[in-house]
């Protein structure tokens, strides 16, 4: 008995999760490159650089305003190639 609530609960959890991203998507997709820049502002703050990235990039595609970019939370982000190859494909100085 306790083996199928254990193998609900977990099911729930990975439906739960599915929504989450699922939701997260939607928000992007409705709100645009604020959304997505903000998002990248947040892992940037956490110090978790790829996912700023990947974020950065999507606000990119989605066409943000550069000025998000001169914010201090992205100071650590101006050494990383990425970063720098992000702001040359704006038209940006990378340095």
């Amino acid at each position: 008995m306790c083996e199928q609530s254990t193998g609900a609960r977990e099911t729930r959890h990975h439906r739960s999760d599915r929504h989450v991203g699922d939701a997260r998507y939607v928000l992007v997709q409705s709100q645009g490159s604020s959304t997505a820049a903000n998002i990248a502002s947040i892992y940037a703050g956490l110090g978790d650089n790829d996912k700023a990235m990947i974020w950065l990039n999507k606000a990119y595609q989605a066409r943000f305003n550069p000025s998000i970019l001169l914010r201090p939370v992205f100071d650590p982000l101006r050494s990383d190639l990425r970063f720098q190859d992000l702001l040359r494909r704006i038209g940006l100085p990378s340095r």
